[in-house]
């Protein structure tokens, strides 16, 4: 499994999202890009059978399988090309913050001893 890689913005990146002088003040730009952020309502948190609420703040791992929706690729003449992928979450399950080898052992399962 390849090593999770932050996708916060950096500060260049924000402020191309919202330069100064913006009406938006610098702490209230956006941290991260734009639909990378999950949302889930009720059904999905008993789905989840999360009974409480986590605080804000709190660190959880998330383990997804994901479909492949749609891929594009566009390029005109006076851009760098540009490419998206989306993508559709199908199963998953959240989890305590974990080690990378506890991640693994949620989506490979756990080696028994021989």
């Amino acid at each position: 499994m390849s090593d999770l890689v932050s996708m916060k913005l950096s500060a260049k990146d924000r402020d191309k999202l919202a330069p100064q002088p913006s009406l938006v003040e610098k702490d209230d730009r956006p941290r991260y890009p734009y639909g990378l952020q999950i949302n889930m309502d009720d059904d999905t948190l008993d789905k989840l059978k999360l009974a409480t609420l986590p605080k804000v703040g709190t660190k959880l791992t998330l383990v997804a399988l994901v479909e492949v929706t749609s891929v594009s690729s566009h390029q005109s003449t006076d851009s760098d090309k540009h490419q998206n992928v989306g993508l559709q979450i199908t199963e998953c399950c959240l989890e305590p913050a974990a080690t990378l080898a506890k991640v693994e052992d949620a989506l490979y399962g756990e080696e028994e001893n021989e």
